[in-house]
């Protein structure tokens, strides 16, 4: 008796790439704050929390769907601007 019903959504999940994260943000509380200035973090995968991959940290947030997707953010570290570029897995069509 279960009804499926097509709706809209205010927020999704959405797996995004952190490429050129400084070294000195490669911790769950340093991927989470960048993560954060996209959306809510919610995972991150294992090879990123194990650090066995550096090119890039894989997050899954949640994304709000009508949020603007942002290609690059601005981190400032140590006084210095660094530019970390965003790769969405699937950009909702909102983005």
């Amino acid at each position: 008796m279960l009804e499926l019903k097509k709706g809209e959504y205010s927020s999704v999940p959405v797996w995004i790439r952190l490429k050129n994260l400084p070294y000195g943000l490669w911790f769950a509380r340093g991927i989470s704050k960048v993560a954060s200035i996209l959306g809510k973090p919610l995972y991150v995968d294992q090879r990123t929390e194990q650090l066995k991959m550096i090119s890039f940290a894989r997050v899954c947030i949640e994304l709000e769907a009508s949020k603007d997707c942002c290609d690059t953010i601005d981190v400032f570290l140590n006084g210095a601007v660094r530019v970390v570029e965003v790769e969405y897995e699937w950009k909702p069509i909102s983005c």
